[in-house]
């Protein structure tokens, strides 16, 4: 199903809008991590990605996650039934996005006690 707030339309015209027509958005690590280099994205801290399953960016998270466990680096991926791209910001509204915070906050909480913060 298509994500009913950020579409592929309107991804492309934000990308159009937001990146020169000098680069190749796919190829350049400033506009997408997936493009950064194995020695920089090793070096990352314990990652956590949460994304909707309506977003347009489900795949790229999905194979984003995968690269990180490959180097080494611990990536959570939570993939949200039904709920499209920014869907933390309805929260207020959506039962499933404010658990997905809830969720989201306990992580955070848990990391920071195992870096000792």
């Amino acid at each position: 199903m298509m994500d009913p707030i950020v579409t592929l339309n309107l991804v492309a015209q934000c990308r159009a809008a937001y990146v020169s027509g000098r680069f190749n958005a796919a190829l350049n690590p400033l506009i997408s991590p997936l493009a950064a280099a194995d020695t920089l994205l090793a070096r990352f801290p314990p990652t956590s990605i949460m994304v909707g399953s309506f977003d347009p960016f489900l795949d790229d998270s999905v194979d984003f996650a995968h690269r990180l466990n490959a180097l080494g680096v611990r990536a959570d991926l939570r993939v949200i039934s039904e709920l499209p791209h920014s869907f933390l910001q309805f929260t207020v509204t959506l039962s499933a996005a404010a658990n997905a915070a809830e969720g989201f906050a306990a992580w955070l909480r848990d990391a920071g006690r195992e870096s000792g913060r």
